[in-house]
């Protein structure tokens, strides 16, 4: 299966915008005006939350050279742009022909340009689809029914023309009844939004409407906070999630691993925790996030955990992982492999597979709750309202939205970069496989079954809005690009505003393993207490990593966990069948730079012996020797869990020895200390100096590793330890370094720079990388903050610690130096 997005033509562009310009001559001239003053192009938002966009740099025959920002690029690529030149916006689709540096890119001109309409919805007219109204009657304020014609229409909003000798008195607000179409017979709310006689038929006017059939109460208000938790009472846990610190018996907190099956017969994997006795306790439901799986969620699970812990009241938190989507919940056997989770994802049945997770709670007598708190984040928003608008009083007590995106169609819109899917799906316009932050799915699929379900588009949620009557606490993003506070204000509105509050905080949409994650997370747990107990209890800050994190999580690898390792480490540093891996990295001048940076840090002198721990292809040798073999002779060991990878740089390292200096030896070892062995196989203070290069994060026990290299160095031994920071993006490295492929040092690591290879190589080595992070977000790996890491040191006895950043452009790595007393 081709798991690459399908490229969305130019004809469907056509049908999604009223107005398209494609003469070549008046495309060229408005985006030359648009070089010339600089306009910012706007390309959806990138995965830190930003609006990623460009500038026209050139205009020439036949491209267009762009700069840039946060846009990931790669050739053959489609990317959409919009952009404003004086009253007209615009809308495009263009696809990249050369990366030529980083943030600098080509793409061929674009063969039309869309003029985007101010109104947010597409306008459909009479006859366009099945559904279209052509005819309606409105009452005004004063009782006088009149009839009209529909000009145009869209989810939100008519315009219509009616006949009147005299202006009627249309106030700001009318009721509406379609006389056909889709919607024939229903009441609706409309406010005026703009009035005219239309000139040159007499008695004729015309009308613009917002509409909708759910009448909007008086806006929430916006509680802005400066600080997360200001004016709390804020408890910390300040070292990894340990429960001891309470002074409560352990027994009186579970976690258990429970699997069951839906409506459909699927299953369903979830993870619960308890403290207490759960037996009637409240439960707090956590879906996942979008393109997550539960344990991506462990930190927000804790955070409530410890909070009710704190005054000793008892819970319950399951997340669980939905069906058709990533990690161990009922797939489709042709959506099992690796970027195919999604294609089969239903909207409905995320909605379906909520009920089933309390469907499971009610009918298990060890939980069995008083009540259910929904707790969604991001996307999950969608099938989380309307789940509780189909249920909403006998099981849930209360519902909190985590950064929650308002409706289906606006916050696809945004993301895209400017496609109105809902829209063109409507019109009968099929788009395919599409990438929507950065999970792959099927538009077509997935999108109309979330219109045949009603969960689309923004009259859907007023109408879910309006049917829920527990209390909301809605939590907005400050920095937020995905969500428009004011389309939250006005959705809050509609229904029973009076147990509903908007909080604003200064953060932003990504809340994984930062400080302002840790906090949010704590301000959830005090909204789950004032729903479930009555009361708001005081938030507990819980740091978002810990080793008894993960190991809560996560049971010790099998040995076929441990094949699987490997094999996955095999293919990240070589590539599959030897043809590229993570030579890819190591052949960019950041790469090389970062590297060079730890060299410099160990200080050697002729005759030190070193250790290479985690050495993969054997970099640091190579580096020794390409900087000048002669001056110095070093022994240096080379340990690794990956034997092809020693082997490699073995023959690597005979290809540029010289006649004296540096000595080798391969070391095959897992370096994963107290998994496996209780010491690294190497003699006690035997080393001048050691290298730990992006190591540490892979490890099960960092702190007990650095113990055991702290063993093994002479006194005054220096040690250098490097690791991914926290959301940390490597890709971002890969692709700003793309034009590097055809240097000289990209010659020697691949020899003839065919691109054929290397363009099949890169994108095996993105997704290799992309599973990193996967794995991070699961928890089997932890990347580190310097603070975070100089600590580890600084408790294995080492002094003298430093630590600075390094590799790429933001820094996407931290280098600690230290030596032993």
């Amino acid at each position: 299966m081709d798991l690459t997005p399908d490229p969305i033509p130019a004809e469907s562009l056509r049908k999604l915008h009223r107005d398209v310009i494609d003469s070549e001559f008046e495309v060229r001239r408005i985006l030359q005006q648009a070089s010339r003053l600089r306009v910012d192009l706007q390309s959806g938002v990138s995965s830190r939350s930003t609006v990623k966009g460009a500038t026209i740099e050139e205009v020439a025959e036949g491209y267009l050279q762009l700069r840039t920002r946060d846009v990931r690029a790669r050739v053959g690529r489609q990317l959409f742009f919009k952009f404003e030149l004086g009253s007209s916006r615009y809308f495009f689709a263009a696809d990249v022909s050369l990366v030529l540096a980083r943030n600098v890119i080509r793409v061929t001109i674009p063969g039309i340009l869309c003029v985007a309409e101010r109104r947010e919805s597409f306008r459909f007219h009479p006859g366009d689809t099945s559904h279209s109204p052509t005819r309606l009657e409105f009452t005004t304020p004063d009782g006088e029914h009149l009839p009209g014609v529909v000009k145009d229409w869209s989810y939100h909003g008519a315009a219509i023309e009616f006949r009147s000798r005299i202006r009627p008195n249309l106030g700001d607000r009318l009721i509406l009844r379609f006389l056909d179409g889709g919607d024939a017979s229903k009441s609706s709310f409309a406010e005026v939004r703009h009035y005219e006689p239309i000139r040159g038929q007499e008695d004729w006017h015309r009308v613009g409407l917002s509409v909708s059939e759910v009448l909007p109460e008086k806006p929430v208000r916006v509680d802005r906070r400066e600080s997360i938790l200001s004016g709390a009472l804020v408890q910390q846990v300040p070292s990894g999630i340990r429960l001891k610190i309470r002074n409560f018996d352990r027994d009186t907190f579970k976690s258990a691993h429970v699997a069951f099956r839906n409506d459909r017969g699927e299953a369903i994997y979830a993870l619960v925790d308890t403290y207490g006795d759960s037996r009637g306790a409240p439960a707090v439901l956590i879906p996942p996030a979008w393109g997550k799986t539960k344990e991506t969620l462990l930190p927000l699970a804790r955070a409530i955990i410890e909070t009710f812990a704190a005054v000793r009241e008892p819970v319950t938190v399951m997340r669980f992982d939905g069906t058709h989507r990533r990690g161990q919940s009922h797939r489709d056997e042709e959506c099992r492999s690796r970027g195919s989770e999604h294609l089969r994802f239903r909207f409905s049945g995320a909605v379906r597979d909520i009920h089933s997770c309390v469907q499971f709670l009610d009918d298990t007598a060890a939980y069995n709750p008083s009540s259910v708190v929904l707790v969604t984040v991001s996307l999950a928003s969608i099938e989380g309202r309307r789940a509780i608008a189909e249920n909403p009083r006998s099981r849930f007590s209360g519902w909190i939205s985590v950064v929650g995106l308002p409706d289906l169609q606006s916050s696809l819109h945004v993301i895209s970069g400017g496609v109105d899917f809902g829209a063109g799906l409507l019109r009968g316009i099929r788009f395919g496989l599409q990438e929507i932050f950065g999970v792959l799915i099927d538009i077509d699929y997935s999108g109309l079954d979330a219109i045949d379900a009603r969960l689309s588009f923004l009259e859907d949620a007023r109408r879910d809005m309006r049917a829920i009557t527990v209390p909301i606490t809605w939590i907005h993003g400050r920095h937020d690009a995905w969500v428009d506070l004011e389309r939250v204000r006005h959705l809050l509105a509609c229904g029973d505003t009076s147990k509903r509050q908007l909080v604003e905080l200064p953060i932003g949409h990504q809340l994984r393993t930062s400080r302002d994650a840790a906090e949010t997370f704590a301000l959830v747990g005090s909204e789950v207490g004032r729903m479930a107990l009555g009361r708001a209890l005081n938030p507990v800050v819980v740091e978002s990593h810990g080793h008894e994190a993960r190991a809560h999580d996560l049971a010790a690898p099998s040995p076929s966990i441990l094949r699987g390792l490997r094999d996955f480490w095999t293919e990240y540093l070589l590539g599959r069948e030897n043809s590229g891996g993570f030579k890819l990295l190591t052949a960019t001048s950041a790469y090389r730079e970062f590297f060079e940076t730890q060299v410099d840090e160990l200080r050697l002198r002729d005759g030190d012996r070193v250790a290479d721990l985690g050495a993969g292809t054997c970099e640091l040798a190579a580096r020794i020797r390409e900087n000048g073999s002669n001056a110095i002779a070093l022994e240096i060991h080379q340990l690794d869990f990956v034997l092809a990878a020693l082997r490699d740089g073995r023959e690597r390292d005979a290809r540029i020895r010289s006649d004296r200096g540096t000595a080798c030896f391969s070391i095959l070892a897992d370096l994963d200390i107290g998994r496996t062995q209780s010491i690294l196989p190497l003699q006690s203070e035997s080393y001048d100096a050691a290298l730990a290069s992006l190591l540490v994060s892979y490890l099960s026990e960092p702190l007990a590793f650095l113990v055991d290299v702290w063993r093994i160095l002479k006194p005054s031994g220096r040690i250098v330890i490097s690791t991914l920071r926290r959301d940390a993006d490597l890709s971002r490295v890969y692709v700003d370094s793309l034009p590097e492929r055809y240097s000289s040092r990209a010659l020697e690591l691949f020899g003839s720079p065919r691109s054929e290879v290397l363009d099949h190589a890169l994108p095996r080595f993105l997704n290799a990388a992309a599973r990193i992070l996967e794995l991070e977000e699961q928890g089997r790996f932890r990347f580190y903050d310097a603070p975070e890491l100089a600590e580890y040191v600084e408790r294995a006895g080492f002094v003298d610690v430093r630590a600075r950043l390094g590799l790429g452009i933001p820094p996407q790595a931290v280098i600690i130096t230290a030596r032993r007393p």
